[in-house]
C-alpha cells in the first residue's frame, strides 16, 4: 500500500496550502494589536505534536482501489472509531496512526476478489497491497469559542496555526456592536491601520507566490527588502517561512504525482514486454497448430494431442487480450495523473486569485473603518496616542472529552485536529 507522504508526517511538519494560509492571515488579525499578542502569548509546542497523527472520530479517509474503479471510497471514522470499505469489512481506527490502519487494511485486503472494471477479462481481480492507496481526506474540526467574529465548527488544514484558526473564525472582535465610544476608538484605529498594514504584505506576498518560485532561494532581494518594510525583519523572516512552506506543499504535491506516473511508466513497460512475448508465443502456437492439423489430416497424430495445442494456443491468446487491456487501463491511468497535475497547477493559481480578491474587499472594507474612526477621533478631540490597554489571551483544550487538557497558547503554534481554542480579550482603559 503506498500512503501519501504528507500524511506521514507529524503534525509538526504539515505543509501550508497557498490557498488557506493568505486568507486566513489577514483576518486573523481583525482588531487587535500584535504587539501586545506576541508579548504575552510565546509558549513552547509540547512535544507529543512530534508524535505521528492519531486518527479519530470525524476524520475522513479516502481509500483507492487502483485499477479497479475512477473514484476513491470515502468514508468518515464513527463515533465508536470505527470505520468500513466495500469489499474489506470496519476496521477499528480511533487512537491508530495512518500506518497503523494501513497494516490493518492490508492484511485484509491480501486475496480479497472483486469485481474488474467492465470489459476486463477476468470478472474479478485479487486484491493486494499495490491495489489500494490511502490517506486522509479530510481532518475532523476544530471549534473556536469566545470573543471571535463567527465562533463555531473550523474546517482544519494542515500546517494551520492558532493565528490562522482564529481568521477562520472570522478574527477577534474587540468590541461587539455598535458605534465605538471615544475612549475605545484610539485602539480600533491602531488596530484598523496595522491590520491595513498586514493586509497589504498578505497582498505582496500573494504576489510573490503568483510569480511561482521554486525556492525561497528564487525570491529577488527587492522583494524580501519590501516584506521588511511591512513587517519589519522578524515578521519578514516568518513571512518567508510561509512561502517557502507554501512551495513545498506545491512541489511536493506535484512530485507525489510524478512519482506516481513514473511508476504507472514502468508497469506499462513491463506489459509491453509481457505483450511482445506473448504476442511471439501466441503466433508460434497458431503455427504449431496449424502443422498438428495438417499431421492429424494425414493420421501421424492423435486428436488429444490437436486439443492439447488447441488449448494452449488459445490460453496465449487470451493473455494476450488481457494484457492489452491492462496496458490500455495503465495508460488511462497516466493520463488521469497527467491531468490531476494540470489541475493542482491551475487550482494553485486560481485560489491565490481568489484570496486577492477577497484581501482587496476586506482592504475596501477597512479603509472605511478607519476613515469612521477617525471622525470619532476628530469629533471628540481625541488622539491616536490615547493610550487602551488591550490584552488577548487565547487557550487550546486538546484530548478526549473525559481526559481533556487546556493551556495558554502561542498564536504561532501549530492546531491539531480536534482542538478547541477559545479566546479571551480585555479592555483595560487609562
Amino acid at each position: 500500500m503506498k500512503i501519501h507522504v504528507q500524511q506521514e508526517t507529524t503534525l509538526n511538519g504539515l505543509r501550508y496550502s497557498a490557498a488557506r494560509w493568505s486568507g486566513t492571515l489577514f483576518a486573523a488579525l481583525r482588531h487587535i494589536v500584535w504587539c501586545a499578542f506576541f508579548s504575552v502569548l510565546f509558549v513552547t509546542q509540547s512535544s507529543a505534536e512530534n508524535m505521528p497523527y492519531r486518527l479519530q472520530p470525524g476524520d475522513e479517509l479516502s481509500l483507492s482501489y487502483l485499477g479497479l474503479g475512477p473514484a476513491p471510497h470515502i468514508a468518515t471514522i464513527g463515533p465508536s472509531g470505527e470505520i468500513g470499505f466495500p469489499y474489506l469489512g470496519t476496521f477499528f481506527a480511533a487512537g491508530l496512526s495512518l500506518g497503523d490502519l494501513e497494516r490493518e487494511i492490508e492484511q485484509a485486503a491480501v486475496g480479497v476478489e472483486v469485481p474488474n472494471l467492465p470489459g476486463r477479462d477476468p470478472p474479478f481481480a485479487v486484491l493486494n497491497a499495490e491495489n489500494l492507496f490511502l490517506e486522509i481526506s479530510r481532518f475532523r474540526p476544530i471549534t473556536i469559542i469566545g470573543q471571535v467574529a463567527q465562533p463555531g465548527a473550523v474546517e482544519f488544514a494542515p500546517g494551520m496555526s492558532v493565528r490562522g484558526a482564529i481568521g477562520a473564525g472570522g478574527g477577534v472582535e474587540i468590541f461587539q456592536g455598535g458605534t465605538a465610544p471615544a475612549l475605545e476608538a484610539p485602539a480600533q484605529l491602531r488596530a484598523a491601520l496595522e491590520l491595513r498594514r498586514l493586509l497589504r504584505a498578505s497582498l505582496f506576498k500573494n504576489e510573490i507566490l503568483l510569480r511561482a518560485p521554486t525556492s525561497v532561494e528564487d525570491i529577488p532581494e527587492e522583494d524580501v527588502a519590501a516584506l521588511s518594510e511591512f513587517l519589519g525583519d522578524e515578521g519578514a523572516s516568518a513571512a518567508i517561512e510561509e512561502i517557502g512552506l507554501a512551495i513545498s506543499e506545491r512541489t511536493l504535491a506535484i512530485q507525489a504525482l510524478n512519482t506516481r506516473i513514473e511508476l504507472v511508466d514502468q508497469r506499462i513497460e513491463r506489459l509491453r514486454a509481457a505483450f511482445d512475448n506473448y504476442s511471439s508465443a501466441s503466433v508460434t502456437g497458431e503455427e504449431r497448430l496449424a502443422r498438428i492439423l495438417e499431421m492429424m489430416d494425414r493420421g501421424l497424430t492423435t486428436e488429444e494431442t490437436v486439443n492439447n495445442v488447441r488449448l494452449a494456443a488459445l490460453a496465449a491468446s487470451t493473455r494476450l487480450l488481457t494484457i492489452e487491456s491492462d496496458i490500455f487501463g495503465s495508460q488511462s491511468e497516466r493520463e488521469r495523473l497527467l491531468a490531476e497535475i494540470e489541475r493542482t497547477e491551475n487550482e494553485y493559481r486560481t485560489d491565490l486569485f481568489s484570496q486577492n480578491q477577497d484581501l482587496n474587499r476586506e482592504l475596501s472594507q477597512l479603509e472605511g473603518r478607519i476613515e469612521g474612526l477617525q471622525a470619532v477621533l476628530l469629533g471628540s478631540g481625541g488622539a491616536v496616542s490615547q493610550q487602551v490597554d488591550t490584552s488577548v489571551e487565547v487557550f487550546i483544550y486538546r484530548g478526549s472529552p473525559d481526559a481533556e487538557e487546556g493551556r495558554l497558547a502561542a498564536m504561532n503554534e501549530a492546531v491539531q485536529p480536534g482542538d478547541i481554542i477559545e479566546v479571551t480579550v480585555t479592555m483595560n482603559d487609562d
